[in-house]
């Protein structure tokens, strides 16, 4: 705290952005005197060392300056304050690409996409639904899901992505039957086991091995 006798005379503002360094005004006796034309109408001196911006957007993003003019000091205080806005998130939407779609197996990618220019620090992923909860699935833009019909659990789960900056947060969802659509139909039988088919040939092979490495030994001991 200054002593009574060193109140400021004024506080003068000056902002500086990635494109440009400029002095905003000044504030005298609670009054603001601007300068800028981007700050017109928007700046409030609150006391003899502190201003309130109001209507912020990213543009007004930058670091702000003050400079204190003292009566009991010849410098002049300063202070810093690194200011960054965030407008509000626009509402996601799931994009879907399904590479294999059957009763037996269900493949596909979801990306979570984001119109306009607002700024996304974080994507969340999860799964489940209203009557059992939701699980964290994943973080990130987009997930790649394989399904196996017998083993992936109800086909009135979800997926939720929801989309984060500090200012705000928002989310959207698919159903699990609006992607896999075949494996809505339970009446088909799902064989994921190995095919007979392939157990014979496997067996096969063994067999011409042993009947190889029989024939082999035969060829040595001859040669002894």
């Amino acid at each position: 705290m200054e002593p009574a006798g060193c109140a400021p005379e004024d506080t003068t503002i000056r902002w500086k952005s990635q494109e440009k360094y400029q002095e905003i005004g000044f504030c005298r006796k609670k009054i603001f005197n601007g300068i800028s034309p981007q700050f017109h109408n928007r700046v409030d001196c609150n006391g003899e060392t502190q201003v309130t911006i109001r209507n912020l957007s990213q543009t007004d993003s930058g670091l702000y300056i003050l400079f204190y003019t003292l009566q009991c000091k010849v410098k002049k205080d300063v202070k810093y304050h690194e200011l960054t806005v965030y407008e509000p998130v626009s509402a996601p939407h799931i994009e879907k690409n399904v590479v294999r779609n059957s009763a037996c197996w269900c493949n596909f990618t979801l990306r979570c996409c984001v119109p306009g220019k607002a700024s996304v620090e974080r994507y969340l992923w999860q799964k489940g639904r209203n009557e059992t909860g939701y699980q964290l699935y994943r973080h990130g833009p987009f997930i790649q899901v394989s399904l196996q019909s017998q083993s992936f659990g109800s086909l009135d789960e979800e997926y939720i992505c929801t989309v984060y900056n500090p200012d705000d947060q928002k989310n959207t969802s698919i159903n699990i039957k609006d992607i896999c659509t075949l494996m809505a139909d339970s009446s088909i039988h799902c064989n994921l086991k190995r095919p007979e088919s392939a157990k014979l040939q496997g067996t096969i092979c063994i067999i011409f091995s042993y009947v190889v490495l029989a024939l082999t030994l035969i060829l040595v001991l001859k040669c002894l």
